[in-house]
């Protein structure tokens, strides 16, 4: 009677592996859920950054204004010393918000591919159920057969001809015996 063993040992192994799946589906939606919150957190760190640095760009431009006037500097030289110091500072700000704005895209990229994990984990886990069970199914009817002397040029009882008879007969009414399409067109590839 190893082969009952070995049927719940196959059903178990199938419903481990459905549950591992569950699992780490769930953890692929976590990982994209933590990655949405990071990038809402980068945009608003962001935005604060790049307003604190255009405050400090025009407290720069007023104070580097205020100076030259008070020194007596004055003219075209001094006009674009202070323009050209106006275009750095806004360049430093606009290199900050290109770094901003590249790693919020980083998280949003992130969290996409983790629900895209996350979807084709789910789309396989019926079918990767149903091939465990099948497939258990297939080793604990051999090892039955082999159990019961079934097959091998030995002619069968009459129990194990009823037994033959309701198994084909369960076999049929599903869609895998029924003649699905689509399933045996997967299996075949």
């Amino acid at each position: 009677m190893s082969w009952i063993v070995q049927a719940v040992g196959n059903t178990a192994g199938a419903l481990g592996g459905y549950v591992q799946n569950l699992e780490q589906e769930r953890l692929y939606k976590q990982y994209a859920a933590q990655d949405e919150a990071n990038a809402r957190l980068t945009a608003q760190e962001g935005a604060i950054t790049q307003d604190s640095a255009l405050k400090n760009v025009r407290a720069g431009m007023a104070s580097l204004t205020a100076s030259m006037a008070e020194n007596g500097l004055y003219g075209p030289t001094y006009d674009r010393l202070a323009t050209q110091s106006r275009k750095n500072a806004l360049q430093n700000v606009a290199d900050l918000t290109y770094q901003n704005q590249t790693q919020w895209a980083q998280y949003k990229n992130s969290a996409n591919y983790n629900r895209y994990l996350a979807q084709q984990t789910a789309n396989s886990r019926g079918l990767n159920l149903h091939m465990s069970l099948a497939g258990g199914a297939a080793q604990t009817l051999g090892s039955a057969a082999q159990y019961y002397g079934w097959g091998g040029g030995k002619r069968p009882s009459a129990s194990n001809n009823a037994f033959n008879q309701a198994y084909s007969n369960a076999f049929s009414s599903t869609s895998y015996g029924a003649g699905n399409k689509s399933l045996k067109a997967k299996l075949s590839l």
